[in-house]
C-alpha cells in the first residue's frame, strides 16, 4: 500500500513539475515576442515641431484604396474624393481635426524592430489594398506643398474607465503612430486618439440642409415623369388648406411631420458619384413669405430601389418679400440685400450638388397629407 502511495505521489509531483516548466517556457516566449513592445521615454530630438492651424492648406487622408483630399479654398474647404465631384467640406470637422493633430504630443516611444510587431498595432508599412495591417495615413501640407505632418495612425489606445455594474468602460485617450525621423521609422503613443480621420465623402461632405424659416406659404409636390401636381398646400387667411386635390382636407400633423423631416436634419447621407446621370422624376417646392424658395428634385437610383438622389436649389425673389409691420423703406431694402447675400452663400454650399438622400426621406412625399 505504501509503495502504491509513493508511486502516485511521484506521478503527481512529476506532473506538477512538467506543468511549471511549460508555463515558464510560455512566459519566456511571450517576453521574447513582446520585447519589441517595450515602452521607452521620448527623446528630445523626436519631439515634433509645432505648427499653426492656419498654416495648413491641404489635408490628405489615405486608408487602403480610399482617399480623400481636403483643400483650403478662398473662403471654404473643398473635398476631393475618388469618383466623386468636388464638394464643400464640413468646416467644423476640418477645424476639429487640425486642432486635434496640432495639440497631440508624443508620450512614449515603442521599440519595434519588425513589420510583424508593427502590424499588431496597424502600423505596418506593407499595406494591403483593403488596409489590413495598416492604419490611416494623414498628411498635412502648407502653401508651398511642403509637408507639415505625415502620420501613419494605428490602433487607438484605451484607458480603463469607471465600473458600471458588471462592465467597465474603456476611454480612448491616445493613438499609436508611425513617423519617419531622419530616414528611419519610429513608433510612438500620441496623446490624442484622433478618431475623425475617415477618408470617406459621406463623413467630410458639408451636410445639405433645408433651412427652417418658419411656416411656408406654399408647399407643392410634382410628379415630373407624368407632369402632374400630386398635392399642394397653401396658407390662406392664417390657416393651411389642401388646394390640390381640392376634394380632400388637410392632415396638418402629416404635413408638419413632412416639414420636420426636411428642416430638422440634413437631407444628405452621402455625395453622389461623379458619373450619375441626374434626371429628376419628382420635385418638392417650398416657398416662404420672405421671398426665399427651395426646390428639392429627386430621382431613383436605377440600380438600387432603396436609394434616391437629390438636388436642392435655393432661390430668392425680392418681389415676394413681405414687408414687416412698421418697417421703413430703408430697413426693408437692407433686409432684402441680406437675403440676397444669404442666397449667394447657400449656392456656394450646395447649389447644383447631387447627393444621396437619407433613407427616411425616401417616398414620404408621394403620399398626400390628407385626412
Amino acid at each position: 500500500m505504501k509503495k502504491q502511495f509513493l508511486k502516485y505521489r511521484f506521478y503527481f509531483v512529476s506532473l506538477v513539475l512538467i506543468l511549471c516548466a511549460a508555463l515558464l517556457l510560455l512566459l519566456a516566449r511571450s517576453c521574447r515576442e513582446n520585447r519589441s513592445m517595450e515602452v521607452l521615454p521620448v527623446k528630445a530630438i523626436e519631439k515634433l515641431p509645432e505648427f499653426q492651424v492656419q498654416d495648413v492648406t491641404e489635408i490628405e487622408l489615405i486608408y487602403g484604396n480610399h482617399t480623400a483630399k481636403l483643400v483650403r479654398g478662398s473662403d471654404v474647404w473643398e473635398l476631393h474624393t475618388k469618383g466623386k465631384p468636388v464638394v464643400i467640406a464640413d468646416p467644423e470637422k476640418v477645424l476639429l481635426l487640425l486642432e486635434d493633430i496640432s495639440r497631440a504630443k508624443l508620450l512614449r516611444e515603442l521599440s519595434i524592430d519588425t513589420e510583424t510587431a508593427a502590424a499588431a498595432l496597424l502600423l505596418s508599412g506593407e499595406a494591403t489594398e483593403n488596409g489590413r495591417n495598416h492604419g490611416c495615413r494623414v498628411i498635412l501640407r502648407g502653401k508651398t506643398g511642403k509637408e507639415i505632418r505625415n502620420l501613419l495612425l494605428g490602433r487607438v489606445h484605451y484607458s480603463v474607465g469607471e465600473q458600471i455594474g458588471r462592465y467597465r468602460t474603456n476611454i480612448p485617450d491616445g493613438r499609436y503612430v508611425r513617423l519617419q525621423l531622419e530616414g528611419k521609422s519610429h513608433y510612438f503613443l500620441m496623446s490624442r486618439p484622433m478618431l475623425d480621420t475617415i477618408p470617406l465623402s459621406a463623413f467630410w461632405a458639408n451636410p445639405i440642409s433645408c433651412p427652417n424659416m418658419g411656416m411656408p406659404i406654399l408647399i407643392r409636390y410634382t410628379d415630373l415623369a407624368n407632369k402632374k401636381i400630386l398635392w399642394e398646400v397653401r396658407l390662406t387667411e392664417n390657416r393651411y388648406d389642401l388646394t390640390i386635390p381640392k376634394s380632400k382636407k388637410l392632415n396638418i400633423k402629416d404635413m408638419q411631420q413632412k416639414l420636420g423631416f426636411l428642416t430638422q436634419a440634413p437631407l444628405s447621407r452621402d455625395v453622389a458619384a461623379v458619373d450619375v446621370k441626374f434626371k429628376p422624376d419628382s420635385r418638392l417646392d417650398i416657398i416662404y413669405a420672405n421671398g426665399f424658395s427651395y426646390s428639392l428634385e429627386m430621382q431613383n437610383d436605377p440600380f438600387d430601389e432603396w436609394k434616391r438622389f437629390g438636388r436642392l436649389t435655393p432661390a430668392y425673389d425680392p418681389e415676394f418679400s413681405f414687408r414687416a409691420q412698421g418697417e421703413t423703406d430703408e430697413a426693408f431694402a437692407k433686409r432684402k440685400k441680406q437675403y440676397q447675400t444669404e442666397l449667394e452663400r447657400e449656392k456656394k454650399l450646395f447649389g447644383g450638388q447631387i447627393f444621396v438622400l437619407r433613407p427616411n426621406l425616401i417616398n414620404i412625399f408621394e403620399t398626400v397629407p390628407e385626412k
